[in-house]
């Protein structure tokens, strides 16, 4: 509270002056000694409705020293060991991949069953483009799906097809490739049980990074103002609308098809599927359209 009052205190000069010398607002992390205590709080309160902790960090591997010290005093804990309290994270793909040992140590010791991460891209130049700044590029994306697999926790990883740094259909064809790689990886490294594998939302028409809109004006991109997600252009943001308008209608047929109450969601490896054959059929229309936007 002290270094936010601080820092609202500057004046815009000042503020200025931090900002060209790249200083700027400091991150405070909750020691993990007071970390723990709350866990065990939490724990002692609800134990009866609790299930689960979320560690709600943008990215809770910002301090591998604090997370091994976390890791260390869930091992010691007496109420924590006592509970059946499972934990789940945001974590960012290089700060996994370059510590294995601390993802055995989440799974092992933090009970840590679910890694988010936000891959997004495992082509190089879309990476780029989105300003993701991962060091290592598309290949650390997989080696951090492969290292959380690798420590038993279920990887969640959310993957944009479409996007304005998406301006060819390669760039698409390399991340469901990946996808299709790491699918293959998973099922060879879980020997029979639930694929812990899941990338998110990757076949989502509209999905895009969040950005803002004085970025979106300056590129030059169409943006949904409501959910800050990014429209692409031309014959990609063609194969977004048609699928939209596919999905809805391919949604419901599953469901006949299946039995599937129509007020139920459908579980989420299904929806992908509907999604993905949305974008399918709406490749294939704009081909017979114009058989020239697809060529190479």
């Amino acid at each position: 509270n002290q270094l936010s009052d601080a820092y609202a205190n500057l004046t815009e000069g000042e503020r200025t002056k931090l900002n060209e010398l790249g200083i700027k607002r400091r991150v405070l992390l909750l020691p993990a000694e007071d970390c723990m205590r709350v866990i065990e709080d939490v724990i002692t309160k609800y134990r009866s409705r609790l299930s689960a902790i979320f560690f709600n960090d943008d990215n809770f591997g910002l301090s591998p020293k604090r997370n091994h010290r976390l890791c260390e005093l869930a091992r010691e804990s007496i109420i924590f060991k006592g509970s059946n309290v499972v934990t789940f994270c945001l974590m960012r793909a290089d700060n996994i991949a370059r510590d294995k040992q601390l993802c055995s140590m989440m799974h092992d010791d933090l009970r840590m069953e679910m890694l988010l991460m936000g891959a997004e891209s495992f082509d190089d130049d879309v990476l780029v483009g989105m300003d993701k700044k991962v060091h290592g590029g598309a290949q650390t994306n997989k080696e951090a799906i492969i290292t959380g697999l690798g420590a038993g926790m279920y990887v969640n990883a959310t993957l944009i097809l479409l996007h304005p740094a998406v301006d060819t259909f390669r760039k698409i064809i390399n991340t469901i490739t990946g996808c299709k790689e790491l699918t293959q990886k998973a099922i060879s490294m879980q020997a029979g049980e639930r694929l812990k594998f899941n990338p998110y939302r990757f076949v989502d028409p509209y999905a895009g990074a969040r950005i803002t809109e004085e970025k979106a004006k300056r590129k030059g991109w169409k943006i949904d103002h409501a959910l800050y997600r990014v429209r692409p252009q031309r014959a990609v943001e063609y194969i977004g609308d048609r699928s939209i308008a596919i999905e809805a209608g391919l949604r419901n047929a599953v469901k006949n098809e299946y039995q599937w109450p129509a007020n139920e969601m459908l579980p989420e490896h299904v929806n992908a599927l509907v999604v993905f054959w949305s974008l399918c059929a709406a490749m294939e229309e704009l081909l017979e359209l114009y058989p020239s936007s697809l060529s190479g």
